[in-house]
């Protein structure tokens, strides 16, 4: 019985049609609601899962069974398959947070956020403990193939990969993992690498102002770099949730890495002591949207650079905008 579908109401409505009679007996002026029932074939062991939750800011609805099996549905079943299949700790506790989008998951060790990345939760690392040398870098199917694609049409990609050995074997590994997944859903890939061996690699062989062509790494300029940049802070941030970045406050900000700078999560903490926290527009995620980072000096407290240029302003008004 359990492998055979049945069909159910996707709706507790009993009615079909409610009749609202307006103090008159002419049929011309009552009001007709009319509600259909949408029927879905789903199969017996979906409908006898232990936890339900609606995802209202995705528009989807998520089912986990006693065993921590966890698929994600598309809330108007247009495709009864799932969108996205998860296999979590069946001990822990899952909570969804409507007011943020968020998915918070515990165990007995400890607590994970989740939030939408394009539909995709990224649950398949969720609770999961990095070690010393190995991590899980996980990515949404979407955006690994269209990782995968740049590689295989890009020659400028290809020159990129033969210069990084570590890189290469990461799309390798990425490259397996794909080919087995239909690319009309919203699941995830989870791929197994040396973190620290990979970060290494991930970086340009030329940092801003070495090359006197350009003032920026001729790497940035390919179509394969964004991908890239989004893999660094990923992994970044599984070797060292804590402290990602390697720079501490000082009053100038001295021995800034300007190569870190690349990072818009890093240039948004060189702002905590932004003086002009009042100001319409330079404020401190703007500014590091922007590009800028903050290194004060003794030519003003609001002294900001941009990371991938020699630009330098300082002595902001409050009207200034960092675009």
């Amino acid at each position: 019985m359990s492998g055979s579908p049945i069909r159910c109401n996707a709706t507790a409505l009993a009615d079909l049609i409610h009749r609202d009679n307006l103090s008159t007996s002419d049929i011309d002026e009552e009001r007709f609601v009319v509600v259909p029932v949408v029927e879905l074939p789903l199969s017996y062991n979906a409908l006898n899962s232990s936890e339900m939750l609606y995802l209202d800011g995705t528009n989807q609805i998520l089912l986990r069974y006693s065993n921590g099996m966890t698929m994600i549905f598309d809330a108007t079943f247009e495709n009864t398959s799932p969108l996205a299949t998860y296999r979590l700790n069946p001990n822990a506790r899952i909570i969804y947070n409507k007011n943020n989008g968020t998915l918070a998951i515990a165990d007995s060790k400890m607590l994970c956020l989740r939030q939408s990345f394009g539909g995709t939760f990224l649950l398949k690392t969720a609770l999961k403990r990095p070690s010393n040398k190995t991590v899980s870098v996980e990515l949404p199917l979407d955006e690994a193939t269209k990782f995968l694609q740049i590689i295989t049409n890009d020659p400028d990609s290809e020159d990129i990969l033969k210069q990084r050995p570590a890189l290469c074997k990461f799309t390798s590994q990425l490259r397996t993992v794909v080919k087995n997944l239909s690319t009309n859903t919203m699941e995830s890939v989870v791929v197994e690498t040396n973190g620290k061996e990979l970060l290494e690699q991930l970086r340009p062989l030329k940092t801003p102002g070495e090359s006197s062509s350009t003032e920026v790494p001729p790497e940035w300029l390919t179509f394969i770099w964004p991908y890239i940049s989004i893999l660094v802070e990923r992994v970044r941030l599984i070797l060292n949730p804590d402290h990602p970045y390697n720079f501490d406050y000082s009053p100038e900000w001295k021995g800034l890495n300007k190569d870190m700078m690349a990072s818009e999560a890093a240039r948004r903490l060189t702002f905590q002591n932004w003086p002009h926290m009042e100001y319409r527009w330079a404020l401190p995620c703007q500014m590091a949207e922007a590009g800028f980072y903050h290194q004060p000096n003794s030519a003003g407290d609001d002294r900001v650079l941009c990371f991938s240029c020699f630009v330098c302003l300082v002595c902001w008004e409050p009207s200034d905008e960092p675009w």
